[in-house]
């Protein structure tokens, strides 16, 4: 089968998910080529599509348009064609709304282009279908974000992680790494943590701000305001990242939206326990890993609910949860189900 991924391996340095997903897919005997446009492969099988949502994000309205107008030109043509077109609902709505308007037009539209739906969790699937009311649940499946421990290496131990970051064995470290942006609450969890007490307690920021230039000297201040706060605010090399989450005692997500979170199955793959909003599929996945792994909390995070998780987390074992039903092979073969799925719907 000859498939067009949208991203298939040109994400890897901000999120490697794409390119282990299509790396299984490659190991099947399937042929996958990076790219947007049909004619990077017009013999292609498949389109298959992660984040169209993403130009929403953009605040001109020119680059907006010309996203959408490029969304709905490149499906057409696949339509014409007879590509089979399948779309990986990451996210139930763009992370930084600007543009309500366009956003209901692409909503509308997208979707009824679209000849199966991949959605990471069973909870983002019924929301997904109530935002999408076109949506017939026989158009849609349900194949879990896949684990990281195939590209993090051997990662070290708590202590030599440490010891590589310059921290005390003797402190309780909370982290929260990954892309900052306004939607992952970082303030407040930096706001609430300053309201605890105690000397032996730090918190880490780590990950790049991008262009929120407002949003990382906020971050900055806030950790000059505090000195158990540390803030490393760039995009680290995978090797040091995982020197980070391994130090942890527990990551914390403070995300005011969630659907789903690559950053959580990340700290999984290392054996670190997360806490977590009750939000998306957030549930669900502390259902299938168990609460020793996953704590989620109602409403806003509160330093008692933080003193609380940092407490929790010390129970957690040290061989990581098992992550056996996130294996990428697994995952690669579902996919590929799924376009087997949209081709046979087109011969029918």
């Amino acid at each position: 089968m000859r498939i067009i991924a949208t991203p298939a391996f040109s994400n890897r340095g901000l999120n490697p998910y794409n390119w282990l997903l299509y790396g299984a897919v490659g190991r099947l005997g399937h042929q996958v080529r990076d790219g947007f446009w049909i004619w990077t492969d017009w013999r292609a099988d498949v389109w298959h599509v992660h984040w169209p949502e993403e130009f929403l994000c953009n605040r001109s309205i020119f680059s907006t348009l010309a996203g959408m107008a490029f969304a709905f030109l490149n499906a057409g043509i696949c339509r014409v064609l007879g590509v089979r077109i399948v779309w990986t609902v990451h996210n139930l709505q763009p992370h930084e709304r600007h543009w309500p308007l366009l956003e209901r037009v692409f909503y509308a539209v997208f979707p009824r282009l679209v000849d199966r739906f991949v959605f990471l969790s069973e909870t983002t699937r019924h929301a997904g279908m109530r935002r999408m009311a076109r949506i017939r649940a026989g158009a849609t499946a349900v194949i879990p974000h896949g684990h990281y421990r195939d590209i993090l290496g051997r990662w070290p131990d708590r202590n030599q992680a440490r010891a590589r970051l310059g921290l005390d064995n003797e402190v309780s470290l909370m982290l929260f790494f990954g892309q900052i942006r306004q939607y992952k609450n970082v303030p407040s969890l930096m706001r609430t943590f300053s309201a605890m007490a105690g000397s032996n307690l730090r918190l880490a920021v780590v990950g790049s701000a991008g262009g929120h230039d407002a949003l990382r000297d906020e971050v900055l201040r806030m950790a000059e305001g505090d000195d158990r706060i540390i803030a490393d605010l760039r995009h680290v090399p995978d090797e040091e990242l995982a020197a980070w989450v391994s130090a942890a005692n527990l990551v914390v997500l403070p995300y005011r939206d969630i659907a789903n979170s690559g950053s959580a199955m990340l700290a999984l793959s290392i054996g670190r326990p997360v806490l977590v909003p009750d939000k998306g599929a957030m549930g669900e996945l502390q259902a299938r890993l168990g609460g020793k792994w996953v704590r989620v909390y109602q409403g806003e995070l509160t330093p008692q609910e933080l003193a609380s998780a940092i407490a929790w987390s010390m129970a957690a074992g040290c061989d990581g949860p098992d992550l056996d039903g996130f294996e990428w092979d697994k995952i690669a073969q579902a996919t590929v189900a799924v376009y087997e799925g949209a081709r046979r719907k087109a011969a029918d």
